[in-house]
């Protein structure tokens, strides 16, 4: 079944194993062959190289030079090292060709061997290789290295040198003869080299010499670099300027160096016209336009534009004006791409920038070392000379002159103000003419400086302060847009939408930026006494224009990127102005409300919650009369009580917290017992139980009048100065004091006092507690406002500070003699205190350029930090209670008024309609008339005030009359003896009402329970005992104790 396998014979293997050995013999001895072969060849090669390079060496160390020897060594050196790795022979073969033709014998000359026939195609083609490679070295090479740098020397004299014949001495020798052969000679070696990237070469050069802190290349290399013979000596062809400006001009700060080391090189750009010939390339031809755009990133674009920003700055003299609008298109576009790299905010794929903020692309290493320098350049554009050059045509103008006043009337002249809200007037009109040459470019370059700020966030800032500072743009920038007859406030939603009028858009944005950037930084003496730049007559005007133009874009432009934009600017300048107005009016009564909105139309919307409601009463609540607003405010607070139940429907009992004080430990346990308490629970009723002297409790039930008492007494005693966590400004208003940290608990107080305060106002209690403007102002937030100076509030708080700081500001010496520092010294305790306004202050001297920064960095110390603890535990109660948004429609001397009632007279009228009587008074009482009648005809406006205190504990009306007053105003008979009637029987009425009453009393004063509004008024016989009793009391402060 199965069988065995043959076995393969012996002899069989073995002579196979001798045909393998035959084989495996034979491939050796090919292999050994082939080795043998490529040994002899290499060590034949290198005996030949070998001697190629003795030959070339013994040529090199010849003096002088041959010529025709130099071709032949620089044709064997080509041919041994086609790539130039020797460098080092390269190099030598540089030197001696430059050394040749140097000399005086002809012989000795390089060139000499192109007039020879028979050598001198050779010659061109060896002279292309060379310089070709010439190019290659200058890649890569470090020139901030000596080597590097007499490299450097070399290559480039080395193309300077055969690009441009008249550097031969052939040409001087052998006449006019040979010039045009020369010159087509070189024309066509400077082809070849453009053709083969010598461009290209000469930019990594520079970038690597350029790129960096301290630059590599010196004066003579930098120069030599541009090959500017090159260009010159081809007449400045499209093609080559075309990669001039690609290769050249996108290397970081070339023109600033270039200025620096070599200004004769920056004369010979202007003696060729080198800006007029890139703008050619560059606006006026497509295709070189799209070559160069294309090829840029970030970087180079920013290099880009600042190396032709600093051309125009060095031809600022001789530019032409069209030059100048061509210059803006460019730079224009340069920055869109610079914009359109930049990111918004830090992710993966961004790099932070110093000029764009978050960056798309990767940056160079040497565009970043050289940023120092870019920065230098880019601060060209908003120097005052550019600022000039742009501005040219609009420093020209000449505006009639207009007589000057000061007086505000109501009822003030409006040419001015019809020619500027003409910026905005007739978009519609099918006659508007076509701006004429003057307009046109004052338009290009307000929108140039838009775009600058859009583009370069960072510099923004250095924009607006070199366009304010300079004295005659800005006034005249108000007269141009007065004269500009575009636009139509009515009409701004179709200018907003139509690109047609984008520039003028562009220049009311500009104006309002610049204007802001100006207003902000006057002080009051420049402002209201000097009126510079504008007059108040102007700028109350100009505020007139900003409401209105805001108002129109609130209600009724729909919501686009340019209007947003518009609306920004134009309530950033409002806002400033309408703050200096508040603070110290320039502006008439009733200015800026706006008689076109329907407040009924508002309220409905606010209701609704509408978009633009909101919108309104938050940016822009000045144009609602104040009182609206407060019923605003009142009804939010109405709507709030509803929604927490605090207020209910029927009989239903409303949630009420209960506290006990002492009297003896009044702050205390008002502090101790109110903290506790919730949010809610403290916008719901709080009662009051009063533990008197005796340590008994106080009979009665607080119907809101007890907690009217302790709120009236909590504030005298906490806004006591004595206390220590008040102090009195020089105006008699109150702000933290910066040393209440003597009591460690004083942050948990101003936290109580902030919800105490925040009660008050949320109930509709007044208070009489005068706070200090600056420190309202940062209760509302209006502090971490951009444009907020502390330095405008500092007279409320330190007058003679003040004028200390405007002698600085206004010292016509050296600062320095002052010998100020950035620090601050207060006694304290015995103890001399120094406060450091910056890191290192106090060894830091304030000098004529760093004051400005002392004046502000002290305002702002001794307004805002020394008080940021106190302040911040102040507002965190009071916004505990009232939301920061509620009081956002408020100014600091109107949430002044919310807190402390109105300022104006008191309304004897309103007061008697919101009266009640108890006791056996009523309305047609006799001595009731003769009260109203004294208050209304004997009493002066102080007087009434003063009676409206001895009642009510505060000197202000409420602001939205005596029908908010809480508890309601009331009128109680007493009689002699009788401070405890309970009055209000039905004979007690009846005997009032019939004059039949117990025996008058002539000896008795009026007194007042303030926590109940309330006055206990004897029945006095004459009026004249009346008027006399009553103006003796309020005069004395007459209260529980006068009888």
């Amino acid at each position: 079944m199965f069988t065995a396998k043959k076995e393969t014979p012996q002899y069989i293997d073995d002579l196979r194993r001798a045909r393998d050995t035959r084989t495996n013999e034979k491939t050796e001895k090919k292999a050994a062959i082939i080795i043998q072969r490529a040994l002899q060849q290499f060590y034949h090669r290198n005996a030949v190289i070998k001697s190629l390079r003795d030959d070339i060496d013994i040529c090199l160390k010849a003096e002088p030079p041959n010529g025709l020897e130099l071709f032949h060594s620089t044709r064997k050196l080509l041919f041994i090292d086609k790539k130039g790795k020797d460098i080092k022979r390269f190099d030598a073969v540089c030197g001696v060709i430059l050394r040749s033709m140097a000399e005086e014998n002809v012989k000795s000359w390089y060139v000499s061997v192109a007039m020879n026939k028979v050598f001198a195609v050779q010659w061109i083609q060896q002279i292309k290789c060379v310089l070709q490679l010439v190019c290659e070295h200058l890649k890569d090479i470090k020139p901030d290295t000596a080597k590097g740098r007499s490299r450097v020397e070399v290559y480039l004299e080395m193309i300077t040198i055969f690009t441009d014949y008249s550097l031969w001495k052939m040409a001087a020798k052998r006449g006019q003869s040979l010039r045009p052969i020369l010159s087509q000679l070189c024309t066509n070696v400077t082809s070849h080299l453009v053709e083969k990237g010598m461009y290209t070469s000469l930019h990594n050069l520079l970038l690597n010499g350029l790129g960096c802190p301290h630059p590599g290349l010196t004066k003579v290399t930098l120069p030599a670099a541009l090959a500017l013979r090159c260009l010159s000596l081809c007449g400045l062809p499209v093609h080559m300027v075309t990669l001039f400006v690609n290769n050249m001009l996108t290397v970081p700060a070339l023109m600033l160096h270039l200025n620096n080391m070599s200004p004769e090189t920056c004369d010979q750009l202007k003696s060729i016209k080198i800006l007029q010939h890139i703008l050619v390339v560059l606006v006026d031809k497509p295709e070189c336009h799209q070559i160069v755009f294309k090829s840029l990133n970030g970087n180079r674009a920013l290099s880009l534009l600042c190396n032709i920003v600093h051309l125009v700055h060095l031809e600022k003299e001789t530019i032409q004006p069209a030059e100048l609008d061509r210059v803006m298109v460019v730079a224009s576009e340069l920055l869109r791409i610079c914009f359109e790299k930049s990111g918004t905010k830090q992710s993966s794929h961004t790099t932070w920038h110093p000029v764009f903020g978050w960056f798309e692309q990767k940056s160079d290493k040497r565009y970043m070392e050289a940023m120092c320098h870019i920065l230098k350049q880019l601060d060209l554009l908003w120097r005052r000379e550019f600022v000039s050059l742009l501005f040219t045509p609009l420093l020209a103008l000449t505006p009639a002159a207009e007589p000057s006043t000061t007086t505000i009337k109501k009822g003030a002249s409006k040419s001015r103000l019809q020619k500027f809200k003409l910026f905005l007037s007739n978009i519609s009109s099918s006659n508007n003419k076509l701006p004429s040459d003057i307009e046109r470019r004052i338009l290009n370059a307000c929108s140039f400086y838009q775009l600058c700020m859009k583009c370069l966030p960072s510099s923004r800032m250095d924009f607006l302060t070199c366009i304010s500072y300079h004295g005659d743009v800005i006034p005249k920038l108000w007269y141009f847009l007065g004269t500009l007859t575009k636009l139509n406030a009515e009409s701004l939603s179709q200018a907003i939408s139509n690109t047609k009028f984008e520039q003028q858009i562009d220049a009311f944005r500009l104006f309002c930026q610049v204007a802001c950037h100006l207003i902000v930084v006057l002080d009051d003496s420049e402002f209201y006494e000097k009126e510079e730049p504008f007059r108040l007559s102007d700028l109350v005007e100009l505020s007139h224009l900003l409401n209105h133009v805001a108002f129109h874009l609130i209600w009724k432009v729909p919501k686009s990127p340019v209007r947003d934009d518009v609306l920004h600017d134009c309530l950033l300048l409002h806002s400033v102005l309408y703050a200096r107005d508040s603070r110290r009016q320039f502006c008439p009564d009733n200015f800026w409300l706006i008689k076109d909105l329907k407040f009924s139309a508002f309220l409905s919307e606010f209701r609704n919650k509408k978009e633009r409601a909101l919108k309104l009463l938050t940016e822009l609540p000045q144009i609602l009369p104040h009182r609206n607003r407060v019923e605003l405010f009142r009804e939010r607070v109405k709507t709030e009580k509803k929604a927490l139940g605090i207020i209910r429907e029927g009989d239903l009992p409303a949630p009420s917290s209960y506290i006990t004080i002492h009297r003896t430990r009044l702050l205390m346990d008002g502090h101790d017992q109110l903290s506790t308490l919730t949010s809610k629970s403290l916008k719901s009723t709080v009662k009051v139980k009063f533990i008197n002297e005796q340590g008994l409790e106080e009979a009665g039930i607080d119907e809101h009048g007890v907690f009217k008492e302790f709120l009236e007494d909590i504030v005298k005693e906490a806004f006591n100065p004595d206390l220590n966590l008040f102090k009195i400004s020089s105006e008699g208003r109150l702000y933290p004091s910066p040393t209440s940290h003597i009591n460690p608990h004083h942050l948990s107080y101003f936290e109580f006092l902030g919800k105490l305060l925040g009660k008050a106002v949320y109930e509709g209690i007044v208070v009489d507690v005068p706070f200090a403007r600056f420190f309202l102002v940062q209760v509302l937030g209006h502090h971490h406002h951009t444009l907020y100076s502390p330095y405008d509030e500092l007279p409320s708080l330190d007058p003679q500070l003040f004028k200390s700081l405007q002698d600085v500001k206004n010292y016509e010496g050296d600062v320095a003699d002052l010998m100020l520092t950035f620090s601050w010294e207060e006694e304290f305790l015995g103890k001399l205190i120094m406060h450091e306004l910056k890191e290192a202050g106090s060894l830091t001297p304030v000098t004529n350029e760093n004051r400005i920064g002392y004046i502000h960095r002290l305002a702002h110390f001794r307004m805002y930090t020394q008080i940021k603890d106190q302040r911040l535990s102040f507002v965190r109660g009071f916004r505990s209670v009232i939301p920061q948004e509620w009081l956002l429609c408020f100014s600091a001397p109107e949430l002044q008024r919310l807190i402390s009632g109105d300022n104006v007279e008191m309304d004897v009228d309103d007061l008697r309609r919101n009266t009640e009587y108890y006791g056996g008074y009523h309305s047609s009482h006799r001595v009731i008339g003769w009260l109203w009648d004294v208050l209304r005809r004997d009493f002066s406006k102080e007087e009434k005030s003063a009676f409206l205190k001895f009642v009510t504990s505060c000197s202000r009306p409420p602001l939205l009359g005596f029908s908010h007053l809480q508890p309601k105003f009331s009128i109680r008979f007493v009689d002699i003896g009788e401070d405890q009637d309970s009055g209000d029987t039905v004979l007690s009425v009846m005997k009032g009402f019939f004059s039949v009453r117990r025996q008058q009393s002539d000896v008795r004063l009026p007194t007042a329970s303030t926590c109940f509004n309330l006055l206990k008024l004897p029945n006095y016989g004459k009026r004249s005992t009346l008027r006399d009793k009553l103006r003796y009391a309020i005069q004395a402060n007459a209260g529980f104790e006068l009888s």
